[in-house]
């Protein structure tokens, strides 16, 4: 922004016409300025002026989850860090919101989450981690739909077809040529974010999510929302909630998908879990 002409001195007055990117900010009169209030200002470092757009402290949810096995948590311990999966996309650290979980997700989606983890490590166990998304970049703070991913459309088969392409089990040659080109050229992370950069915009919903402030919208509609955090999350800024044990909740030492049918294995975890915490309020609104 620059001055673009300065009027006759009237006494103590100067009259000022200015002018941003060739185009008057005046519509009728030029402005009339008193000489004594003016104040030498600092000199400006760049010609631009840039308006923040911070994130309110309600539009985020205060708090987020994420759920693993024992030995993963081990190793979150030993590295210091929570890492991205690798093996999805977005690639990055996943968490839920309580209330959108227990009120919109599906029984079916929430108990293959549940059952997927107690698969995972031998101790057949769930550790619940709390991060404080204050904390957080919330530029790296994605969210992603389970309908979109997990149900018809775009969504299950975009995911699988993405999946098979990224271990390059059913990835056309072409792309193999591309992908590989691309991390050659700017290394695994960034060679991966610009082969998902070139994919159809159709797909972003899936490969990128929408950000994170948004959410109070997608709320709104009742969605089944999932947070990703597309960086590592410092150990330091992760609590441990409880854990939960699958011989201990349904007597079995072992997993069946036949025996997790018949029961609702999530509920199960979540309130042993949140037995007597402040969390456990989220299951008075549960929804099957």
């Amino acid at each position: 922004m620059g001055i673009g002409k300065i009027g006759t001195t009237i006494g103590k007055e100067i009259i000022a016409w200015t002018k941003t990117s060739g185009k008057s900010m005046l519509t009728s009169k030029p402005v009339k300025v008193n000489i004594d209030e003016l104040k030498l200002a600092a000199p400006l470092q760049t010609d631009r002026v840039q308006l923040s757009t911070p994130i309110g402290k309600h539009k985020i949810p205060r708090y987020l989850y994420h759920m693993t096995s024992p030995e993963n948590y081990q190793k979150m311990l030993e590295s210091g860090v929570l890492k991205p999966m690798g093996c999805r996309l977005p690639d990055g650290v996943y968490m839920l919101e309580l209330d959108s979980f227990g009120k919109y997700w599906s029984k079916r989606l929430r108990n293959d989450l549940c059952d997927k983890i107690f698969c995972t490590g031998s101790s057949k166990q769930i550790v619940m981690l709390k991060i404080q998304s204050k904390n957080l970049n919330s530029t790296k703070l994605r969210i992603r739909t389970q309908k979109q991913t997990e149900n018809g459309g775009l969504g299950r088969n975009a995911e699988m077809e993405l999946r098979e392409w990224l271990n390059f089990t059913a990835m056309p040659e072409e792309r193999k040529l591309l992908f590989n080109q691309l991390v050659q050229k700017y290394g695994k992370k960034t060679g991966l974010k610009k082969y998902v950069d070139m994919m159809p915009k159709e797909l972003e919903p899936v490969t990128k999510g929408y950000e994170a402030r948004l959410s109070p919208l997608f709320k709104q509609k009742k969605a089944d929302l999932e947070f990703v955090y597309i960086d590592d999350i410092p150990i330091s800024e992760v609590s441990v909630v409880g854990k939960a044990d699958y011989k201990d909740l349904f007597g079995i030492d072992y997993f069946s998908d036949k025996l997790s049918g018949e029961r609702n294995t999530a509920k199960a975890v979540f309130e042993k879990i949140f037995y007597s915490k402040p969390e456990q309020g989220m299951l008075k609104a549960w929804r099957e």
